[in-house]
């Protein structure tokens, strides 16, 4: 082969490796930009799947394993939020925002999860109000109010995640007061069907009629309507 031909063949080869090498760069590019955009419009799965494009190629790169790290966090506290596992979902959301390379659009959406978890722990503390009104009502035998009550807060807790855990004990306290109002009604039919005994007068007020009698008893032999027999 000629040297003619053989620095046409290198001279191809190194066209070849170029083009490879910027076709390669630019589905890196791409993938990461791509990736960024689902982050910011909260499409975390997507994002996930545009920055795994982007390491496969280039394996290496660090910016693309800080994306995918970042993503793979917010995407775990969305899901144990919608969970209604708040306290888990705040500690992730601090493990992210807790990092030094988070880019804007990861931050913006960090911030925005913290702020969706601090609403979602004021729903289960008003919540739990709720559910201590309803335990005062039972302590204090006001079953209808109690009931009334009950059926205010499953409307509140039906169809938010946030109250998962909340509808479990509402669901108890509807069996408590299933229970403690029959109870409730059988002792009242026994009290209504059990005679009142009649109180032992006090012995003063004995003695004192007692003597009464006596008097009256005496002033009646005095005037001889009472027989001899009769006498003290």
């Amino acid at each position: 082969m000629s040297s003619r031909s053989k620095f046409g063949v290198c001279l191809m080869m190194g066209v070849l490796f170029l083009s490879g090498c910027q076709s390669q760069n630019t589905a890196y590019e791409s993938a990461v930009a791509a990736g960024v955009t689902a982050i910011a419009k909260g499409n975390y799965r997507k994002a996930a799947a545009s920055f795994d494009l982007a390491l496969q190629a280039e394996p290496r790169d660090q910016a693309a394993i800080d994306y995918q790290q970042q993503t793979a966090l917010l995407e775990k506290s969305e899901r144990q939020l919608q969970a209604g596992k708040i306290s888990e979902s705040k500690q992730t959301v601090a493990e992210l925002l807790a990092r030094s390379d988070l880019s804007r659009s990861v931050k913006q959406q960090g911030d925005a999860q913290a702020s969706a978890v601090k609403a979602a722990q004021k729903v289960v503390d008003d919540f739990d109000n709720r559910l201590k009104t309803i335990r005062q009502s039972l302590a204090e035998d006001d079953y209808d109010e109690a009931l009334n009550q009950l059926i205010d807060a499953r409307n509140v807790a039906d169809g938010n995640p946030a109250l998962a855990e909340e509808r479990g004990e509402l669901d108890k306290l509807l069996v408590r007061l299933v229970k403690q109002k029959a109870a409730y009604d059988v002792a009242e039919k026994v009290k209504e069907l059990t005679p009142t005994p009649r109180r032992s007068r006090h012995p003063r007020l004995w003695f004192q009629k007692f003597y009464k009698d006596i008097g009256m008893v005496r002033h009646q032999m005095k005037k001889g309507v009472l027989p001899p027999r009769h006498r003290f």
